[in-house]
């Protein structure tokens, strides 16, 4: 019980969090601000009820875990429910007076809204409540620690194994003996001969089904057969069940091998490795038979696995199982279902048991029908029927008695002692489902017994009831019916019909399953089930869900409470009352869930309207004509169904219920559904296109205005249009054309005379089904649409199209349909299907062609058809020609059909003493007892296996057909993996270490600015702005101080909590409390720095009174001291929780540390069975170079560093390598040891001394030694040995030096191979021995996937329909081998379905950190998160915000770094400098990859690894550190008090998602996006905002509000139409980067020199987009006292004054300066100034145009420069300049444009020898370019363009020997390729762009084929040069 109440508080939680979000509450602000103190403290009161419900839920999953089975937590968590209950209530009143006052907008209305008599609720009513309920928790928190003590030693005993008493013992089940076995002799069998099968391999047998079903019993009845287990050397049964650890199972499996044997007993001190080596040892050579007995998980049979020896003998491993994912690891030949029993077997095993003593178990007459109803309520379960028999068995045979037993079945069940186990069997499978779960499967049991439940209506129901969350890019109805697939396949649903392509369409549930869940239900009060039939209903007082299965009276009102009513559905269609429907509307207000479908009622009255939170109404099959106008306030409704009933209009406004996703309405016709129309459709009414979220829309009559306007419902997934005329057509095809998401569409002409014209019909995307009914133009099959997606159809429906021409050869080419339906549509007499035709069709019914006399099938044709319908081809005499080949069709109807029509020859063809077909079951009418019907049957058999109808009396095929599903065929649909609380509780352990690190990184940063704000200095700033005013302000910095102690105190807290191991949910939910109030307190010490940087700055007492105005300033002093002081209470208030909780969690959760990557090391060397080494691919280079590096000559002792990011198969690479015995003989000994990050030297050394000994003695002295004798012993071993060492997984260079103590070198050729993530690491091996494993190119990519995802097909091929959605999962994937086995092995166990993939793809990262089958790929890539410094963390968490694959610049990413505050001062470094040494060990930590580098190898832009970046999106977005907004799927991943925004797309409002007041940063991606409606969003709301970034953004203006981001150091506006900044930009005092790159902004306002802490301004204006022209771009103005930002270290690009250029010295601190439009009179002063830059790396001087010179013979600087551009004519002796001189040998680029120099700059610049790139534009006049040997030899990079008379160009041999890309353009008199460029042998690219044609011919000459690119052109167009 208390995991549904951690469902429901969780619930109630989420709920909260909405109603106290900041949008929710600005909204909400003008009806608490003027009113009462109880209405003030709402909020307060719903977040302190928030805070402690997240408190109680982590309690309360903590009690789960540890096995708590104390009666006063079950009484307390009844009261927790009750209260979580009752605020549920309060939020949904509170959210509908909020939305109420939202919608009238208007004080005068306000006021109405809140007098009681008007409105629903009153506010001062909630306010009450919520106080009621808050002291209510709070004493439920105190009542729960008295009573803590008292139940210590009960409940926090070890917890135990809750399943392992219901475990299968071999040979211990008495309660069925063999000769009692009945229903098992056909899968005995199958069982028996797959462990006869001659095959030697390892071959794993799945016995799968429910619970209950005797999958142990039957395979203990094998297992017992000494004949057949004499045929094994060896032999175990091990119990697995759900909670076993995979130590015990080994050590359970090695104990039943070893039997009586001594050393059996050694087990019990054997590590995993130990255990798992014996286990490998002993089976490595017998032929062994292991029976792992309910097996839960995948995961576990694959750990299990590992022990498993293929030695080919051929061994066996047979699994019992639940799930159908687990079964599905098996081969499908060795796969068996257990079915339920037949009535036949389920009555003769229940005798058996019921009547031991009885001769031949007779049952007497009068007890025949009681047992068989008691039979038939266990529904074929042997478990529930041997356990009922047997208890029957001890009773007396009194009908009275038994009858007496029958009616109280269910309560015997639960309460019974003999029934105890059939209830917790069952019950395993509702415990191990997970939390998402549950909620789903108890809603089951709502419906009646053996209902059929209708996906799509369970699917609707469970969205409207909010169970279910969005995953990744899925919608709500793709998770839950994923949902739904889950329960399936675990059991817990069973499916009754499937379509034609396999998707589920009814279901139903197991009848002692849906006892489970009512019981389950009714325990935690999830819903009431109201049945009277027999004069009691099961009911109780305040139920929130109510299901009326049977109601003959009226009483229901009096015995129950309506008012906390959310559900209501009845199935009863003759209710005798109609008083249900007068109290349901009325009182109860908070339905969400209102059915009455079938109910005999004529209207809804206008009560319908105060349903406010309604999401799902429906009335089909009711009388209703008319809907009352209060419909249209149900604001929240979802799905609205009206299928065949009266009511066709809407009512006016209808069009406001802007959340509707399924709007189902149409009337009766034609019951006969023969006629065209059927069905009337409904009106389409004003705003119909409005509604957005639309999904599903039937049927709508299609009407000019309704047709134009579809497009806008670009969210429809199925469309059903009715009444069409020809000329709607085209603007019809051109509606659907913007539908990306629709599935099924239905088009219905308004006549069958009415022409469609679909010939251009065409759709973005394939549909699932299409159904087309009137006359088609010619052409329409051959449209667009089936060009483009024919072939991906599934199911098509023709009706009343009138071909003259067979349709079935025009559909022939849709090779993927799977129901075919022709309906009156073709006039011709025959239809011929020929071979190879519909090989996928299941499914084909042909009705109503009325002059088709013969139809004939050729042998291929329909190969995989199922049923056959034909129905009223009155011509049609014979059967169809050729029907024989039709081998695997299982059903077939033949109705109405002509009087002379018969199917006897049919039956005569086949032998006759066997039926037609193993599977073929021919119906026609179903017969009146009374008829004698025409029937054929095998002779001896009783039971007609083919029936004809010439009659009518048969239901029409549009109506559904239910029949009872054939023997032999699968009733149910199968299970699927378990993903539970337990496996996001084990990803949360391995995860919380860096979570709480994370927090206290949050909680230090805090610290640090409060220690700030109330230093000495800063406080003697502030005393007279608290001298004079009230008692709160003069206690602030009192208050802040005392904040500031209690987070120190909390933070020591947190890290000792980490230290000690916690594993606590308290104190992870508490963490996340304390971050929220230190992110609240960074605020407000911001806040207060404002206010005294604004008094500092004023200096007159006069102004300071205006500033603390409110009015004047951004905040009032009054209102931080007040926010303060209730941050000081919060903190206590926290500080005291955890005191109240700390009791409860003070014991066994306190466990030391767990090291999770040293407990069980992540690399075992040999026992890696996910891949075998025949399915390695990509590894072959890097195996010759590690396996050359081992058989090295060289005799000194060398180390081998294999390194890369995690995930990369670098240990599978050495492993492969390792298990080389020839290799390994070469050596003397040998040893594999895991390092890990946590492992400690002695133990490492123990490892290393176990591995060497093996199987000796000695190893085990190991133990006992202490660090020095460990050293002692490995040196002497290792001295006189060739070793070969494996260290796999090292983290730091010390750990590899400290191990390294014992590493002799001996001279004898010894190796040391280590494995590691770190580039620093690696880098102590030497250069040749050092091997980068890089992830797998797309090609190695996508065999790898293959071959895990498709092990069983042939050379492993993926089927046509998968291959793009496989390539989607691939490229996710990025090349990491980890993640495409992972991934590809758990796609192997699924459907291979395009929707289940698509789906699977679309939730990927979802099931990234959800899925335990994936489970270890998070593990491994969360480790290099785990063990990041903390200065790195957050870092690292800031690429979450840029986009997947996006090249992330160098310098921008640093300058964001220091806006957000990351980087602190270290010596005398910049804060540049530090972050880009981050930036690099980031990447040597394989965090980041490296996009690209400049000429001299610095990096310039950097990209993350997909898998990588979503690890850092889900940690950003745990942490509230930031989120990713994407609107494009309608999907928005965001957060409500996140610090910084991401906007990747956004295609709609942001602002009502997200509140902007806590925001620190707003960054861009999304180009198109329209910033109208966020200025207010980003200007006003965000007022802390540290980072702006607009990039590339359509606006043209700031408004002036962005003086009020205070606290803004970053503002990027590139690429914008910004033409002018507004004045208040000098009031960004914190600015430190203005980025204006390629705006219209050249000028600034009077005051930006007042910006004192700007270090990058970068502006320019962009003249000329082909850069050729001199002046390509425009310069800002120098503006006063740019000279005064002392600060600054980038300043691009300013033209030159004379006044500019004398103080420019004064900027000492530029790095980088780009100074244009220069003349020859600025020149000396300029060199004087760059003189005094003593930082100068960067410098670009432009002449102010070509004419004019340069004099820079004299430029000198006092440091060696990066990078220098000249731009203009150039003095002589520039070249010869002193700078040049003194520094030119280490000048690293260089760049001359316009310089027009006579001699060749190449000789001037020969001596320039650590030149990595060269750039010569215009420079040169000459005709002559020779590059002499020994020149430029580090040259990287070259580039020659427009050189006019150049015409011949010479390289020598041994110059440019290092170059590696060669750019020539527009060299227009260069014929002829350069002399020697076959010298150039380094070069990886080459580009020849606008060069003359002659030039290019001579190119394709073949003298550049040693290039491996090659790109030219003549004009515009680059192409690529084939190598010959």
């Amino acid at each position: 019980m208390k995991i549904m109440v951690e469902v429901t508080v969780l619930f109630v939680i989420k709920k909260i969090g909405i109603a106290v979000a900041c949008e929710t509450l600005k909204l909400a602000k003008p009806l608490l601000g003027n009113n009462s103190e109880m209405r003030l403290a709402l909020p307060v009161n719903m977040k302190l009820i928030k805070d402690e419900l997240e408190i109680i839920n982590a309690f309360l999953k903590e009690f789960g875990m540890n096995g708590c089975n104390s009666e006063i937590i079950e009484t307390w968590t009844r009261q927790v429910r009750r209260l979580a209950y009752d605020m549920e209530d309060i939020v949904d009143q509170f959210m509908y007076v909020v939305g109420e006052y939202q919608q009238k907008q208007s004080w005068a209305c306000v006021r109405k809204v809140f007098k009681k008599h008007q409105s629903l609720f009153s506010l001062d009513e909630i306010a009450t409540k919520a106080d009621i309920i808050n002291k209510e928790l709070m004493e439920l928190s105190n009542r729960i620690g008295c009573w803590t003590n008292l139940i210590s030693d009960v409940s926090y005993n070890p917890a135990t194994n809750y399943d392992s008493e219901l475990l299968y013992q071999p040979g211990h089940d008495h309660s069925i003996n063999d000769n009692e076995l009945v229903g098992i002799d056909q899968n005995r069998e199958i069982l028996i001969e797959s462990l006869h099968l001659q095959d030697a391999s390892l071959r794993v047998i799945a016995i799968w089904g429910m619970g209950g079903l005797g999958k142990s019993t039957l395979v203990n009845n094998v297992y017992k057969n000494k004949t057949i287990t004499s045929n094994f050397s060896c032999h175990a049964w091990v119990s697995v069940s759900q909670s076993n650890k995979i130590i015990d199972i080994w050590r359970n499996m090695l104990k039943e091998i070893y039997g009586n044997d001594n050393r059996a007993f050694d087990a019990g001190s054997m590590n995993s490795a130990e255990l798992r080596m014996e286990l490998m040892k002993i089976l490595d050579k017998k032929r062994y038979l292991i029976i792992l007995d309910d097996v839960w998980t995948a995961e576990a049979l694959f750990k299990i696995r590992e022990v498993f020896v293929d030695n080919g003998l051929g061994s066996r491993v047979i699994i019992t199982t639940r799930m159908e994912e687990v079964a599905s690891v098996a081969e499908d030949g060795c796969k068996i279902k257990v079915e339920p029993l037949n009535d036949h077997d389920a009555w003769l095993l229940f005798c058996m048991k019921a009547f031991p003593k009885t001769k031949n178990h007779i049952c007497p007459p009068e007890l025949h029908q009681c047992g068989k109803d008691i039979v038939e309520k266990c529904d074929g379960l042997p478990l529930a029927i041997v356990a009922i028999g047997s208890l029957l068995s001890l009773k007396t045979r009194n009908i009275k008695q038994w009858r007496f037993f029958y009616d109280q079945l269910i309560s015997e069940l639960h309460s019974n002692e003999n029934l105890n186990r059939v209830e917790k069997i069952l019950n395993l499978s509702y415990k191990y489902l997970p939390n998402y779960l549950k909620n789903c499967f108890l809603y089951c049991a709502m419906f009646p017994e053996d209902y059929l439940i209708h996906r799509k209506k369970l699917i609707r129901l469970w969205i409207a009831e909010g169970f279910i969350e969005r995953k990744g890019r899925c919608s709500l109805e793709d998770v839950a019916e994923d949902y739904l697939t889950e329960l399936v396949r675990r059991s817990m649903l069973q499916v009754v019909a499937r379509n034609s392509f396999g998707r589920i369409q009814c279901l139903c549930m197991h009848d002692l399953v849906r006892e489970l869940a009512i019981f389950q239900s009714k325990k935690g009060n999830f819903c009431t089930i109201y049945d009277d039939t027999h004069g009691v209903a099961q009911v109780r007082f305040d139920p929130r869900r109510v299901s009326v299965l049977q109601c003959n009276n009226d009483g229901i009102q009096s015995s129950m409470d309506p008012s906390r009513l959310r559900t209501f559905i009845s199935f009863d269609t003759c209710i005798a009352s109609c008083s249900w429907y007068s109290f349901i509307p009325s009182e109860s207000k908070y339905l969400a869930v209102l059915d009455l479908s079938g109910l005999p009622i004529e209207a809804v009255p206008n009560s319908v309207g105060m349903l406010f939170n309604l999401r799902y109404l429906c009335l089909n099959d009711t009388n209703v004509k008319e809907l009352p106008k209060s419909i249209t306030k149900l604001q929240n409704l979802q799905t609205l169904c009206l299928e065949r009933t009266q009511s066709l209009k809407f009512p006016q406004g209808f069009s406001k219920l802007k959340k509707l996703r399924h709007l189902l309405a149409w009337k009766l016709l034609d019951a006969t559904y023969r006629s065209l129309n059927n069905w009337d459709s409904m009106e389409p009414f004003e705003g119909f296109w409005n509604l957005k979220e639309l999904q599903s829309l039937h049927e709508v009559r299609a009407t000019k205005v309704f047709v134009a306007k579809l497009g806008n419902l670009s969210q429809l997934r199925a469309l059903s249009i009715t009444r069409i005329r020809s000329s709607h057509c085209p603007q019809l095809c051109y509606s659907l054309l913007k539908m990306h998401q629709l599935k099924r569409l239905h088009i219905r002409a308004i006549n069958k005379d009415e022409l469609l014209f679909l010939e251009d019909l065409t759709l973005p995307n394939p549909l699932e089904k299409l159904d087309l009914v009137g006359r088609l133009s010619e052409g329409t099959l051959q449209s667009p649409f089936f060009s483009a997606h024919g072939s991906q159809l599934l199911q098509m429906e023709l009706a009343w199209c009138h071909f003259i021409d067979s349709p079935v050869t025009q559909l022939s080419k849709l090779s993927d349909l799977t129901e075919l339906r022709l309906t009156r549509v073709y006039t011709g007499q025959q239809l011929n299907f020929h071979g190879k035709l519909f090989q996928k069709l299941k499914k084909l019914v042909l009705w109503d062609l009325p002059q088709v006399n013969q139809i004939c099938i050729h042998e291929g044709a329909l190969a995989s058809l199922e049923c056959l319908h034909i129905d009223s081809l009155k011509k049609l005499w014979d059967i169809p020609i050729g029907i024989k080949f039709l081998s695997s069709v299982k059903e077939a109807y033949f109705t109405r059909m002509h009087s002379e029509f018969d199917l006897y020859d049919f039956a005569k063809s086949f032998d006759s003493a066997a039926p037609p077909s193993d599977s073929i079951l021919l119906y026609g009418a179903p017969p009146h007892p009374s008829s004698t019907y025409p029937v054929w049957a095998p002779p001896g058999s009783s039971t007609p296996l083919l029936r004809i109808s010439h009659r009518s009396s048969v239901a029409p095929v549009s109506a559904p057909l239910i029949h009872r599903i054939p023997s032999g065929s699968s009733a149910f649909a199968g299970m699927k993996k378990r993903r539970g609380r337990s496996d996001r509780a084990s990803m949360e352990e391995r995860c919380q270490t860096a979570r709480r690190k994370m927090v206290e990184i949050a909680v230090l940063f805090v610290i640090k600015k409060i220690g700030i704000a109330v230093a000495c200095e800063t406080l003697k700033l502030a005393k007279p702005m608290l001298g004079k005013n009230s008692g709160l302000q003069m206690a602030l910095p009192v208050n802040m101080k005392l904040i500031k102690d209690e987070l120190e105190i909390i933070n020591a807290f947190l890290k000792e909590t980490g230290m000690k191991g916690c594993k606590s949910e308290v104190i992870e939910t508490w963490i996340g409390q304390v971050r929220k109030l230190a992110y609240d307190m960074e605020d407000i010490v911001d806040q207060f720095m404002y206010l005294i940087s604004e008094y500092q700055q004023r200096e007159t007492w006069s102004s300071v009174k205006k500033i603390f105005k409110k009015h004047h300033s951004l905040f009032s002093l009054d209102e931080i001291a007040i926010k303060a002081d209730i941050i000081k209470r919060e903190i206590v208030e926290l500080s005291e929780r955890i005191g109240r909780w700390a009791q409860p969690i003070s014991g066994e959760n306190y466990i030391p540390a767990v090291n999770h990557d040293s407990e069980q090391p992540l690399y075992h060397p040999g026992h890696d069975h996910s891949i075998n080494d025949n399915e390695l691919v990509g590894i072959d280079k890097n195996r010759e170079i590690l396996i050359n590096s081992l058989h090295l000559e060289e005799t000194p002792l060398r180390i081998i560093a294999v390194w890369g990011m995690g995930g990369l198969g670098k240990s599978t690479l050495v492993n492969n390598v390792y298990k080389n015995e020839a290799l390994l003989s070469s050596f003397n000994c040998h040893a594999w040891v895991s390092v890990s990050q946590s492992c400690k030297i002695i133990d490492i050394w123990r490892n290393m001394l176990r591995e060497i000994h093996g199987n000796d003695n000695r190893a085990f002295d190991a133990a006992s030694m202490n660090s020095a004798e460990l050293r002692v012993e490995l040196a002497k071993i290792l001295d006189k040995k060739r070793y070969l060492i494996i260290l796999d997984d090292v983290w730091t260079a010390e750990v590899l030096f400290k191990i390294r103590e014992v590493l002799v070198d001996n001279g004898l050729g010894s190796r040391v191979i280590i494995t590691t993530r770190i580039e620093e690491v690696a880098s102590i091996a030497e250069n040749g021995c050092k091997i980068k494993v890089e992830p797998l190119n797309d090609h190695d990519s996508w065999i790898l996937f293959c071959r895990k995802a498709f092990p069983k097909t042939k050379n492993h091929i993926c089927p046509t329909e998968l291959i793009q959605c496989g390539k989607d999962i691939m490229g996710k994937c990025d090349g990491l081998p980890l993640a495409l086995v992972a991934i590809g092995s758990l796609l192997s166990l699924k459907k291979k379905s395009v929707k289940y993939w698509r789906v699977f793809y679309n939730q990927l990262i979802w099931e990234l950190h959800n899925n335990e089958s994936l489970n270890h790929v998070e593990k491994i890539l969360n480790l290099s998160y785990k063990y990041l410094p903390d200065y790195l963390k957050n870092c690292f968490l800031y690429f979450a915000l840029f986009p997947e694959d996006y090249p992330i610049l160098r310098k921008r990413l640093i300058r964001l770094w220091i806006a957000e505050g990351f980087i602190e001062q270290k010596g005398a470094c910049s804060l540049e400098d530090v972050a880009e040494a981050y930036l690099g060990e980031l990447i040597q930590r394989s965090m980041l990859q490296v996009a690209k580098c400049n000429s001299f190898d610095r990096m310039q832009y950097l990209r993350m690894h997909d898998l990588v970046r979503e690890l850092a999106i889900f940690q950003s977005e745990k942490e509230s550190f930031g989120i990713t907004y994407d609107d494009t799927h309608e999907v928005v991943q965001v957060g409500l008090d996140s610090r910084r925004v991401s906007v990747l797309q956004c295609n709609k409002g942001i602002q009502s998602s997200i509140c902007p007041s806590r925001h620190r940063t707003f960054i861009s991606f999304d180009k198109s996006m329209v910033l109208s409606s966020w200025y207010s969003f980003i200007f006003s709301g965000s007022k802390y905002l540290r980072v702006l970034d607009l990039s590339e953004l359509p606006i043209d203006d700031i408004p002036d509000s962005i003086g009020e981001l205070f606290n803004l150091r970053y503002l990027c506006l590139d690429d914008t139409n910004v033409k002018e900044l507004p004045k208040s930009i000098t009031k960004l005092h914190n600015l430190q980067t203005l980025s204006l790159e390629r705006t219209q902004v050249l000028n600034f306002s009077q005051g930006f020199s007042k910006l004192k802490k700007l270090r990058h301004l970068l502006i320019w204006k962009l003249l000329d987009a082909t850069y050729r022209s001199f002046h390509n771009w425009e310069p800002m103005e120098p503006f006063e006292g740019l000279w005064d930002l002392k600060e600054l270290q980038s300043l691009n690009q300013v033209r030159a004054t004379k006044i500019f250029v004398a103080k420019l010295g004064y900027l000492s601190q530029l790095r980088s300066v780009s100074v244009t439009h220069v003349r020859s009179s600025h020149c000396a002063q300029l060199c004087y100034s760059l003189s005094k830059m003593n930082q100068l790396t960067k410098l670009h001087l432009r002449a102010i145009n070509e004419a004019e010179l340069l004099l820079l013979e004299d430029l000198t600087l006092q440091n060696p420069l990066e990078k220098l551009e000249l731009v203009g004519r150039l003095s002589e002796g520039t070249l010869e300049s002193p700078f040049l001189s003194t520094h030119g040998n280490q000048l690293l680029q260089i760049e001359l444009s316009w310089c027009q120099l006579i001699q060749s700059p190449v000789a001037e610049l020969s001596g320039l020898s650590n030149l990595t790139e060269l750039r010569l534009t215009r420079a040169y006049t000459g005709q002559q370019l020779s590059f002499h040997g020994t020149w430029f030899q580090k040259l990287k990079d070259l580039e020659l363009a427009d050189l006019p008379e150049v015409n011949q160009i010479r390289i020598h041999e041994g110059a440019l020997c290092s170059l590696e890309c060669l750019h020539m353009a527009r060299l227009k008199e260069l014929r002829d390729v350069p002399i020697g460029i076959e010298f150039l042998n380094s070069v990886k690219e080459a580009y020849f762009t606008r060069m003359r044609s002659d030039f290019v011919r001579n190119l394709q000459m073949g003298k550049v084929n040693h290039i491996p690119k090659v790109y030219w052109s003549t004009q515009g167009k680059l192409n690529h040069l084939p190598i010959q």
